[in-house]
């Protein structure tokens, strides 16, 4: 099936935006209902004010934010409901533990880390978006990780300046 921007409703349009030709920030969250960490106010806070600066941040460079959230939990049913508590994420990724695609990508083959929860993944990436001829043709350039942080210790120490010095100019 082809995708047809002349036939999006409303909500779909919504998230218009993020297909623009230019910079993204990604900003993936791993956990799981499962992890006691995440279950501590001041880490579900901080995680809510990470995404949050990166939002600002990637306002104040012409840039957009996608935030992601994976759950390693065995049941998609349940990791879903846990993220959406967490947090409004743009996708979730949910179910098959550790094996789920998305702690595949993140763990194990494009971005190989510890397998530790909590963690915040962010990256950098251009998006390049050719609609010309009313089908959609997107391309990604130079995605790389900025940095990641793992555990609850290392995400409470969280500061959006190092962030910012770590992206590439705009």
């Amino acid at each position: 099936m082809l995708f047809r921007p002349d036939r999006m409703n409303s909500t779909s349009l919504r998230r218009q935006t993020a297909m623009e030709t230019g910079g993204q920030i990604v900003a993936v969250v791993i956990s799981a209902d499962f992890c006691v960490a995440t279950r501590q106010p001041e880490v579900r806070r901080t995680i809510r004010v990470i995404l949050d600066s990166l939002k600002n941040l990637s306002i104040s460079r012409s840039e957009h934010l996608i935030t992601v959230g994976i759950s390693v939990d065995p049941y998609a049913e349940v990791g879903t409901r846990f993220l959406e508590k967490l947090f409004q994420f743009d996708e979730i990724i949910a179910g098959n533990n550790w094996m789920g695609l998305g702690a595949i990508r993140f763990l194990w083959q494009d971005y190989p880390g510890t397998a530790m929860i909590p963690q915040v993944v962010i990256l950098h990436r251009n998006l390049i978006v050719n609609n010309a001829v009313g089908i959609l043709a997107l391309k990604i350039e130079d995605e790389r990780l900025i940095p990641r942080y793992t555990g609850s210790d290392e995400i409470m120490e969280f500061d959006v300046t190092v962030i910012d010095n770590l992206l590439p100019p705009p």
